[in-house]
């Protein structure tokens, strides 16, 4: 029985089964009937709505045994080539079943034959082994509505025949091009072939948006498709007839369409007429998701045509389109985007950003540029850099869009609950609240940005030429109040780069004066260091290591070292080290440059008057120097190192000193000039009166017999001194010569 009484069904040896009307006999499951292995065995079902098959596929195979002798096989070929023929007739079933009567005659007289002449030329041939494989099989056959084989056909990918029934039965044909559409490769071909059938508009927008193309034109295809799908005809249509059906000219380019027909213009302006009365409250369910898909997949062509430019262009986005990270950067926030690419130190992606989507970014600008690393030079991303005019009038930046304003973004069509489309600044602050204070862009607030954000990237980085050449940049820009931090940073970079002071930091340069950054500047300190094996790690530290070194005695090869250095390059680096720092705080302060080089000798000369002597000798040599530019300075200085040496041990290296001083009558005469050389002769004289203490075996310093002079009881002292170690002298000279004679 089938699946009624009207039915029987009909199984045939050969293995044919049909299910035949009674009253016709014509086979209900088509034209032909289904074939199974074997004469079948039927059954009906319980639930009286097909049949159980039963088929048993036989399969015949010859076995060699391992056993077997290869000689015997060998001899016994001519035998299996005669009855060849008739092997092969048996592969083909049963050999007990399909020989013939006379077959079987013809081999009972040879073997009679054989027995009694035993010849082998009628030897029976040698049969091989053969195994019979049988697989049965039970097969239901149920009957089905057109629905659930239509689902059947396509879920077997059998997409033509889905086709063809669903037109039969007047099936939902969609179901086909939605099942092609997710297992192909999206590509212009298949929103061509597939997707543009499927006449579900919520479902293809869906896809449109959600689906992310493997390559660039894709993409754009995609999204072009989308935005054509919910044009202001879709939505004023939707609005009347609330269908998801899509229109029959819905997905036509409007630039295909005639630009001289009067009517299509009077159409588009009467639909624009009717949206500009439309408020939020008056459009229906339809409408507000069409609006949110169209707001999404502007959204997403932007966000493609910004990656675009960012990889170069149309001719290189098609070789570098990375999927992957297109499905990231359009869908997280643009300062989110702004800030990873800052990070990543890509400044043409953020210069980008910042002129097609400046209305989100532009708020933001300093603390997203604040996220490029320390250790990138900021020459690389100068045209990021904020430019103040001479009147202190910050620049805009120029901005430029994408494309044109549509009718989506219109302010009456604004939904008040969607949040989606805007931007959150968290992002940026997220790790630094500091940088809330540099939103608002003024000329006040770019020189506080610029002066912090050097501090940043030289105490991060440690990289000071990073750090001068932001505030260079600054400086190009017209920002003020950064003369004194650029001065410091290039002392800065003299004591890294220069003098070697790899540990110096400017927040420690900054504390100190100018005196103790002379010393620093002169100090000779990485020789210093460096044969004394000692790690520094700031500047009050290495100002400590010094004095020790210099106080030890003991440490002979260190000191001998420093001096034997310092001599030699003790003027270069006046002129190169201390010159340019002076002429800097000179700049800032009339006359801390001579007072700075005067405190530096005077705190020089204490110690010795080796390398004073050196800058006398190079500026009697060299006329016009930079560092003492004029007469009175150069005496001024020469009595100052003079009278400072506490000691008396190196009147020689005074008179030297002495005698590099210009006489009476050079270069220009005047009071100040005259009164400095009537100083010059006192020195003259104190040197002689020391000179001649010195030969007493009495040292006193210039410093000493310059005080005596103003004071009486100091002069009688010294004279009482004086005359006992003379009168002593007479003594023992007295005595010597009475012994002599």
């Amino acid at each position: 029985m089938w699946c009624c009484v009207q039915a029987v069904i009909v199984a045939r040896h050969s293995g044919a089964i049909s299910v035949c009307s009674v009253g016709s006999l014509r086979n209900l499951l088509g034209e032909s009937p289904e074939f199974l292995a074997g004469p079948p065995q039927v059954s009906a079902l319980c639930s009286d709505h097909g049949f159980l098959g039963l088929e048993c596929e036989t399969v015949l195979t010859s076995k060699t045994w391992s056993w077997d002798d290869p000689s015997e096989l060998e001899s016994s070929d001519d035998i299996e080539d005669e009855d060849e023929e008739d092997d092969d007739d048996d592969d083909d079933g049963d050999w007990s079943e399909d020989s013939s009567l006379l077959n079987r005659s013809s081999a009972l007289l040879r073997s009679a034959v054989y027995l009694v002449t035993d010849m082998e030329r009628f030897q029976p041939k040698r049969r091989k082994p053969r195994l019979c494989r049988r697989t049965y099989r039970l097969l239901g056959l149920k009957s089905t509505t057109p629905e659930e084989l239509y689902a059947r056909k396509i879920d077997n990918e059998e997409y033509g025949e889905a086709l063809a029934l669903a037109k039969a039965y007047n099936l939902d044909c969609d179901l086909v091009y939605q099942q092609q559409w997710r297992n192909s490769k999206v590509s212009i071909a298949t929103i061509h072939d597939y997707l543009s059938k499927v006449t579900k508009r919520s479902w293809v927008l869906k896809e449109c948006v959600e689906r992310v193309p493997e390559t660039f034109s894709a993409a754009r295809e995609l999204l072009q498709f989308g935005l054509d799908g919910t044009c202001i005809e879709t939505f004023l249509a939707v609005g009347k007839d609330g269908s998801d059906e899509i229109l029959e000219d819905q997905f036509q380019d409007l630039d295909d369409r005639d630009e001289g027909d009067s009517a299509t213009l009077r159409i588009q302006e009467r639909n624009r007429a009717l949206l500009s009365k439309m408020t939020v409250s008056e459009l229906t369910d339809e409408q507000i998701e069409l609006l949110k898909y169209r707001r999404w997949l502007l959204q997403y062509y932007d966000r493609l045509c910004t990656y675009e430019l960012i990889l170069g262009g149309p001719h290189a986005a098609d070789d570098l389109y990375d999927c992957a990270f297109y499905d990231k950067f359009r869908t997280v926030s643009l300062i989110e985007s702004a800030v990873k690419f800052a990070r990543k130190c890509n400044w043409q992606a953020v210069e980008t950003m910042f002129t097609y989507h400046g209305a989100a970014l532009l708020p933001h600008w300093l603390p997203i540029v604040s996220n490029f690393p320390e250790s990138m030079n900021p020459f690389e991303y100068h045209s990021l850099l904020p430019e103040c005019s001479t009147t202190g009038t910050v620049y805009p930046w120029s901005q430029m869009q994408l494309r044109e304003r549509d009718w989506s973004e219109e302010e009456h069509l604004q939904l008040e609950t969607d949040d989606t489309f805007r931007e959150k600044a968290e992002f940026v602050y997220a790790n630094d609240e500091t940088l809330k204070q540099f939103g608002n862009i003024t000329a006040e607030v770019l020189t506080s940005w610029y002066r912090c954000r050097v501090h940043q990237i030289e105490s991060r980085s440690c990289l000071v030429d990073h750090a001068l050449t932001l505030v260079k940049l600054g400086r190009e820009r017209n920002i003020a109040g950064l003369d004194d931090l650029y001065g410091q940073l290039l002392t800065l970079d003299t004591l890294v780069y220069d003098v070697h002071l790899e540990d110096a930091r400017l927040c420690d340069l900054q504390k100190m004066s100018n005196l103790e950054t002379c010393k620093l500047l002169m100090s000779k300190v990485t020789t210093l260091l460096k044969n004394s094996q000692i790690c520094n790690t700031t500047i009050e530290q290495i100002k400590a290591k010094i004095k020790r070194l210099q106080d030890n005695g003991s440490e002979g090869s260190i000191k001998s070292r420093c001096l034997q250095t310092t001599e030699a390059t003790f003027v270069e680096d006046l002129k190169h080290l201390l010159l340019p720092f002076a002429l800097r705080c000179e700049r800032q302060s009339a006359g801390c440059r001579q007072q700075l080089l005067s405190d530096f000798l005077l705190d020089l000369s204490t110690q010795g008057l080796t390398l004073p002597l050196r800058l006398f000798e190079h500026l009697r040599d060299e006329l016009q120097c930079p560092l003492v530019p004029t007469i009175e300075e150069l005496i001024s200085l020469a009595l100052v190192c003079l009278y400072a040496y506490p000691n008396a041990d190196q009147l020689g290296v005074a008179f030297r000193i002495l005698e590099c001083l210009p006489g009476r009558g050079f270069g220009s005469q005047n009071a100040t000039v005259t009164a400095l050389h009537d100083k010059i002769d006192a020195l003259e004289c104190d040197l002689h009166a020391a000179e001649v203490l010195d030969r007493n075996s009495i040292a006193k310093s210039l410093s000493y017999i310059r005080d005596c002079k103003t004071s009486v009881n100091m002069e009688q002292q010294l004279m009482v001194k004086l005359a006992r170690m003379v009168a002593k002298r007479y003594v023992m000279l007295t005595t010597l010569q009475l012994l002599c004679d």
